[in-house]
């Protein structure tokens, strides 16, 4: 896996996260969407709370699965602090924190930075390199 596809990965498991998110926004409206009334009459055992028991237990297994992916990004988040930690140029350190942790786009890097884009762009190239040299030695 080359630095590059490693540091990616943030971005990919944070589009994943926040695609479950939304999944579970969606079950969680469509639960408060179902109109259950409760009357005296006799409840029917394959009605609509059937149909709400299957929408919950569908929720709590995304749950599941959106922690899961929450526990990932941090723990690769982690990783890759701790990799980029060992770079020397505070500068490069500051590109990778920026892009790969707080998942801000190019532009967003070099304006908050003050940093003009083809500095961003040279600081990161440099960085790769570092990071490549970090995962040939594990």
């Amino acid at each position: 896996m080359t630095a590059k596809e490693f540091l990616k990965q943030t971005f990919k498991i944070d589009r994943i996260i926040a695609a479950k998110k939304e999944q579970m926004q969606s079950l969680i409206d469509q639960l408060d969407g179902t109109g259950i009334q409760y009357k005296h009459d006799k409840i029917c055992a394959s009605g609509p709370l059937d149909r709400e028991a299957e929408m919950l237990a569908s929720l709590n297994d995304l749950q599941d699965l959106f922690v899961i992916g929450v526990t990932r990004l941090l723990r690769l988040k982690y990783d890759i602090t701790v990799m980029v930690d060992q770079i020397d140029d505070l500068d490069c350190r500051l590109v990778l924190f920026e892009r790969y942790i707080n998942l801000k786009d190019w532009k967003d890097v070099a304006l908050d930075n003050s940093l003009s884009w083809s500095t961003v762009h040279r600081l990161h190239a440099k960085a790769l390199n570092e990071i490549e040299k970090k995962l040939a030695q594990d």
